[in-house]
């Protein structure tokens, strides 16, 4: 990837658009970005760790056009608000000790 460059495009078969992403994060913003834009013919986003994949419904637009469109997107800041979940437990009372055990031939 390019210095500066926050992702690159290319074709991933047919029918889906890769976008590989300097981050985490520019992933997660970009995937934002096209879910509020609401474009007709996108079937599916998945964002993996560095990259966004786009399935498309090419019926409606040639990939050469979604490469353009996708290739000019601009991310947008996403407001992550973090969230404190507490999640109680117990180590010393071993509750589970025994079938725990005993599923794992240690008992």
């Amino acid at each position: 990837m390019a210095a500066g460059k926050l992702y690159t495009v290319e074709p991933l078969g047919d029918r889906t658009v890769l976008l590989t992403c300097r981050d985490e994060l520019v992933a997660q913003q970009l995937a934002n970005t096209i879910r509020q834009a609401h474009w007709q013919g996108i079937e599916n986003l998945v964002v993996a760790y560095q990259s966004l994949a786009i399935h498309l419904d090419t019926r409606q637009e040639s990939l050469s056009v979604w490469l353009h469109r996708l290739a000019s997107l601009k991310p947008t800041p996403l407001e992550l608000k973090p969230q404190l979940h507490i999640i109680p437990c117990c180590y010393e009372l071993g509750e589970d000790l025994e079938s725990v055990a005993k599923q794992l031939n240690i008992a």
